[in-house]
Order: C-alpha cells, then structure tokens, then sequence
C-alpha cells in the first residue's frame, strides 16, 4: 500500500532538495519503503505515534497544549505587564546578540543531532525562524531585558484560535531565575487579550528542562510523535 507523501515546500526550499512528510496513525498502517526508496524525495520525514523498526535517523517530540478559559478569576490577569519584557523592534531581530541566543534554543534539535545535515544548518534554520517576525504579521518576538542587557527571548505565531511558542531561550548566565517563567506568562496574557483557547509548543524528549518547566506552567501532552529521517541516495 503506498503511502502519501506530503511535499514540504518550505524545507525543500531551505536544503535545496526535495522535502516530504509521511504521517502513520497506527502500526496497522504499513511503511512502504520501496515507494519511499523510488520517489524523488531526497528526504522524507516519517511521523509516527508508535516506534517504528526502521534503520533511520529518528529523535521523539512532545506536543505541549495547555488550554485557556477566560474567568472571572483570570481577567485580572489580562495583559498583565512585566517591567522587563517588551515586544522587540526590527532592530532589536537584526542584533546579532539576539541571532546568536536563537541558537541555543537548538541544541536537542533534530537538526542538530542527525549527522546527514552539515554543521551549522540549525544555525541557519533559526535565523531564518527569526526573520519570519519581520516579514509575517503573525508572527512575534518579546524580549526580556533589564539595564540594556538581552537576558531572554520567546518567538511566538497567533492562530486562528491558539497561539504556538516557537522557541524560547535564556543565556545561560541568566537561567533559573525565572525569565522563562516569565516569558511564557507574557504569552498566556496576550493569548487571554486576544481570547485565544489553547497555547501549543513543542519540544524534543531529550530536553528535560523544558520538560519541567512546561509542566510547571499548566501545560498537558497532547502527543508524543517520533520523527524518523528517511534519506535516500543522491541519484
């Protein structure tokens, strides 16, 4: 049974070759690798909710939804301000300082951790996430900064009925003292102000901190895909 392959355009655009994605909902649904092995695809992502035997890159996701319900006890919550986080400027995007803290963001990427990718393409995918806020209305960036110093920042894009974090990260030397917490409170504020219904992230398994936090913050898995990177040869 061959299986539908859904071209990625903006992946395909990005690497320079053909992107596509295969979403199997149950092991029920067979893998046909011999079609995957003749397309043109250079790569093909495989979602699957189940672990798959299959000799392949593959790093585990979870999708965080945390689910909002706009009471009478939450509406003094309502844009709530913190004094250090603001939403940033095209010039505050442009700052290689706020570049350079993007990447930390990802470290436990798929991107990263697969050895097919050359050095450096996380880097590069990032940056361009982050140009994304200059040129989609949709899209978002607060930063937190105290005494001029950039101490953290949260990428966002506002949905039809949610907000989805895209990435979010602190320096180092500012970790643990509850910038992310913050943060994410800015996003849920906005999220109330706009009468959105859930706040979605994700993030990658191996991320433990994330982890926690996510969950000290009210937000519930909504799944727990695996990602498998299927590449075939350069013909």
């Amino acid at each position: 049974m061959n299986n539908f392959i859904e071209k990625l355009d903006w992946d395909s655009h990005f690497f320079g070759f053909k992107v596509g994605r295969i979403k199997l909902q149950t092991l029920e649904q067979p893998l046909d690798l011999e079609q995957m092995g003749q397309s043109d695809y250079r790569l093909i992502y495989v979602f699957s909710e189940e672990s798959l035997d299959l000799n392949a890159f593959y790093s585990q996701r979870i999708n965080y939804q945390k689910k909002l319900k706009l009471t009478p006890e939450k509406k003094e919550f309502v844009g709530e301000k913190h004094p250090a986080i603001n939403l940033a400027t095209s010039s505050d995007i442009e700052q290689k300082e706020i570049q350079d803290l993007a990447l930390i963001a990802g470290k436990y990427s798929r991107f990263s951790l697969d050895p097919m990718f050359p050095e450096g393409t996380t880097n590069s995918m990032y940056k361009a996430w982050l140009s994304q806020a200059m040129e989609n209305s949709t899209h978002k960036i607060a930063i937190y900064k105290e005494e001029e110093q950039l101490k953290g920042f949260i990428q966002y894009q506002i949905l039809e009925d949610s907000i989805r974090i895209i990435f979010i990260s602190v320096k180092k030397a500012y970790q643990n003292q509850g910038i992310a917490s913050a943060l994410l409170d800015f996003v849920n504020g906005k999220a109330l102000d706009l009468k959105k219904k859930t706040i979605e992230v994700i993030t990658q398994n191996l991320n433990e901190e994330a982890k926690r936090l996510y969950i000290k913050k009210g937000f519930t898995i909504a799944s727990k895909p695996y990602i498998y990177h299927v590449w075939n040869p350069i013909s």
